[in-house]
């Protein structure tokens, strides 16, 4: 009998003890997104795009592995895009993808109400989007990847008990999409099409 009680007892500490080091935060924020090109060349101006600002919404389990470190998943539905206007042809081709993130990091707390973290994401696309006439529609054929993967590293602070604001850089591993160009003596020119995105979220805990 005096075993089970201690095993009960040693149980119960160990749930209790699981239960303080987890936490749940909900947030949402900004996005400020744009494709790198990198250096274009002359004459394909009209590759050039401008950063879109958008949305996002989240769920942040999070597990404390200590009074400094800790482990956590950010779930997000997230909007990105960006901007795109031929100057020439006055036309517009501005793109909104809707994506599901996983965005797992690593926390470290650097000072009482600041933490930097960093990870790696993997984003699937729900949907895509072109703006015609002023009016989003739906795209039949996309021209992005449907998974974007990319690291992130963010800045965290707590201003007050249970709320945070952070801002944070994800940068794909990935092509955004896959663009075959020539020059001018029909030579293929080798472009990368990665997304950046910039974020500002503020987040509370929940549990």
């Amino acid at each position: 009998e005096i075993k089970y009680i201690m095993s009960l007892i040693f149980c119960f500490y160990m749930v209790t003890n699981a239960h303080s080091q987890f936490q749940l935060h909900g947030g949402a924020g900004l996005n400020l997104s744009n494709i790198n090109v990198g250096d274009i060349p002359e004459g394909l101006t009209w590759i050039k795009t401008e950063a879109a600002t958008n949305y996002f919404l989240s769920v942040r389990p999070e597990f404390k592995l200590s009074d400094r470190w800790s482990v956590g998943i950010d779930v997000q539905f997230s909007r990105k895009g960006y901007f795109q206007n031929d100057s020439n042809n006055n036309e517009s081709s501005d793109l909104r993808i809707q994506y599901f993130d996983l965005l797992p990091q690593v926390q470290y707390k650097i000072a009482n109400p600041i933490s930097v973290y960093a990870g790696l994401g993997l984003g699937f696309r729900l949907s895509e989007s072109f703006k015609v006439a002023d009016a989003w529609q739906k795209a039949e054929n996309e021209i992005s990847t449907p998974t974007d993967a990319s690291y992130l590293v963010g800045l965290r602070v707590f201003p007050m008990n249970k709320l945070s604001v952070h801002l944070q850089f994800a940068g794909s591993l990935v092509e955004f999409y896959y663009l075959e160009l020539t020059n001018q003596f029909g030579e293929s020119l080798d472009l990368r099409t990665r997304l950046q995105n910039f974020q500002f979220g503020v987040a509370y805990r929940i549990l």
